[in-house]
């Protein structure tokens, strides 16, 4: 009863292992341990530099390059590069992003977030809506150069 209540009968506040560990597994986490690990290194990996082995750097493109990137759930975009670290899109599928809409990045990386700067709506007449984010939570799924 006195986990349902909020009060205890016994002295100090000791907190069972057995119900850390059950605790922890709601979080995906294998035991305490484990979650308590994972926490100290996401704390610790707020920076860090990586080699863009998985993707695409804009500096290695030429413009008329085409590539395909996706994300979950199912969405999949065709984009073009135009020069200058700018991205037409050509064809989408499950996507808000549109055919014709144009942005900015400078590289492209599975598993990552793909952060499109300077974000505009073929329908706003070239005017800038700001930036877009995608593959947020699980990083992009496909970047592929298309023949």
């Amino acid at each position: 009863m006195e986990r349902v209540w909020g009060y205890s009968t016994r002295s100090g506040m000791n907190i069972s292992v057995r119900i850390l560990n059950i605790l922890s597994q709601l979080t995906g986490a294998r035991d305490w341990e484990t979650f308590c690990t994972k926490l100290e290194e996401k704390e610790l990996h707020e920076s860090e530099f990586f080699i863009n082995e998985n993707g695409i750097s804009t500096i290695s493109l030429t413009p008329g390059s085409r590539i395909r990137i996706g994300w979950l759930p199912n969405r999949i975009c065709e984009i073009e590069y135009l020069g200058e670290n700018r991205f037409v899109a050509t064809k989408t599928e499950n996507s808000s992003i549109k055919e014709g809409d144009s942005f900015c990045c400078f590289q492209i990386q599975k598993g990552r977030e793909l952060y499109m700067d300077c974000f505009t709506r073929k329908e706003n007449n070239g005017e800038k809506s700001g930036s877009y984010v995608v593959g947020q939570a699980s990083g992009l799924t496909l970047v592929e150069f298309i023949d």
